[in-house]
């Protein structure tokens, strides 16, 4: 049902032939789903940035001499450091993107697969038969879609990773095998959700260097203090509330 993919298109490990139950399978959607949601939510913010600081750029660069050999270390550092804010930001939208819709995939199965054997189960009295015939008629949509992790960097790796312990020291079932491969593709959604974060507030830093180094060469010196002031009334409001 949980399929792990490699960048090549083979399997690395599946479990197949383990039967997963459909409630475990909706939890472990909605897990993974939370992390994309949130991955999703940044790659939209991080955009939105970008444009904000491609529009500081433009402001900083059209105050600046043609010659770049005339410009000052102030002209330097607002150039730097918003130019550094927008690679930063659209790298950060970048990764949450792949994180988003590339790593994580979803599959919808066979519904036919899952009637049948619900009419037809091996070995069942005809009440049984009965039964699972009504409760086909009413099968969670939710259960037929799986969820599966793409790994296009596999070819790096010496051996697969093993996503399914094999073993008398380590018995497996089909919940179990789903659950340690919900886990590896929650390691990899949190390093990039990790990876996005940092970025971004890098970025963000950045981006408020240049914003008080262009306030305070290309306008009057009142509004660079102005800007100054209210980059430190921010900064100690945003020290309190995260306190």
């Amino acid at each position: 049902m949980f399929p792990w993919r490699g960048g090549r298109g083979h399997i690395l490990s599946s479990v197949p032939s383990l039967q997963i139950d459909d409630s475990t399978k909706q939890a472990l959607l909605a897990v993974v789903q939370v992390w994309l949601d949130r991955l999703q939510t940044m790659a939209v913010v991080t955009t939105f940035f970008v444009s904000i600081d491609s529009m500081l750029y433009g402001y900083a660069s059209a105050a600046l001499p043609p010659d770049s050999a005339a410009w000052s270390s102030a002209d330097l550092l607002k150039t730097a450091t918003l130019g550094g804010a927008i690679i930063l930001h659209v790298c950060a939208s970048i990764l949450a993107y792949v994180a988003s819709f590339v790593l994580i995939r979803y599959r919808l199965d066979d519904a036919e697969e899952h009637v049948q054997a619900a009419e037809h189960p091996s070995g069942a009295s005809p009440g049984t038969k009965a039964r699972e015939a009504v409760r086909a008629t009413s099968l969670d949509l939710r259960s037929l879609v799986s969820v599966y992790q793409v790994r296009p960097l596999s070819f790096m790796y010496r051996t697969p990773p093993a996503a399914v312990k094999t073993g008398p020291e380590a018995p497996d079932t089909g919940d179990a095998a789903a659950l340690r491969i919900l886990q590896s593709m929650i390691q990899t959604l949190t390093r990039c959700h990790t990876v996005v974060a940092i970025m971004s507030n890098v970025g963000f830093i950045l981006a408020l260097m240049g914003t008080i180094a262009y306030f305070w060469t290309s306008l009057p010196i009142a509004l660079g203090s102005f800007a100054s002031v209210c980059l430190g009334v921010s900064l100690v409001a945003g020290v309190f509330a995260i306190m």
